[in-house]
């Protein structure tokens, strides 16, 4: 890989601070049957999954539509620095 800026190397830092955020706070630990599945988003304030609130009820959404940037993202982070846990 060719010699990184200094630019480029604080980009990649904000892409990784958010790809760590994201599997740390991201996934489902809400629904009690560890799925692989993420949230559709985390506030950044509380870290909580934002939630769609229904006559009253409160649902923590998740549609593997909403996240194929996401996706993307997590693969391409993995082949820029060899560290295969975003893509797993």
């Amino acid at each position: 890989m060719p010699q990184e800026k200094n630019s480029d190397s604080a980009r990649m830092q904000a892409v990784r601070t958010f790809a760590d955020h994201v599997l740390e706070k991201g996934r489902d630990q809400y629904s009690g049957q560890n799925t692989p599945l993420f949230v559709d988003g985390v506030n950044a304030d509380t870290g909580e999954p934002v939630q769609w609130v229904f006559k009253g009820e409160r649902f923590t959404t998740s549609n593997m539509a909403s996240h194929q940037n996401l996706f993307r993202t997590l693969n391409v982070l993995s082949q820029f620095t060899g560290e295969h846990r975003y893509r797993q």
